[in-house]
């Protein structure tokens, strides 16, 4: 998980705090600091999908042996990825460069790659089919070394 972070799904999560009065209706306890899910059972599927469909990405990122691993342990591109009804990638917004012009070409590359493939995003969970939503945010990084190299 460290090549690709995958956000979106837990925007709509909000932290509790114990004790607090309204925490029984302003979210679970490991969700963002801005949501307002109530449903445990479901932020814990956020979590499980969330790294789901980052390990998903990280699958198709193809950094390895391109950037020595001093520079690329630095570097963070974002990309805002939407999806379409049968849960293919639509279209991409690079939200964010790294300033690396190898890196900066490899997650355009990745999110073209799939694309071009085809490829079928994991489905939501069962019981939260509309989980998934219309868009994913998209973090690519490598801070480990063993994943990187």
């Amino acid at each position: 998980r460290d090549l690709v972070r995958s956000r979106g799904l837990g925007d709509v999560y909000k932290r509790q705090a114990p004790g607090d009065p309204a925490s029984a209706s302003s979210g679970v306890a490991n969700g963002s600091a801005n949501g307002t899910e109530t449903d445990p059972l479901k932020g814990r599927a956020a979590d499980l999908y969330r790294g789901q469909l980052a390990s998903w990405f990280l699958a198709h990122f193809m950094i390895k042996g391109k950037v020595p691993f001093d520079e690329l342990q630095k570097l963070r591109g974002e990309v805002i990825v939407s999806i379409n009804e049968d849960r293919h990638v639509g279209g991409h917004s690079v939200t964010r460069l790294s300033g690396n012009a190898t890196f900066d070409a490899e997650v355009e590359a990745t999110i073209n790659r799939i694309r071009a493939s085809g490829a079928e995003l994991p489905p939501p969970p069962p019981n939260y089919p509309e989980m998934l939503g219309r868009t994913v945010t998209v973090g690519f990084r490598c801070t480990n070394r063993s994943q990187c190299e």
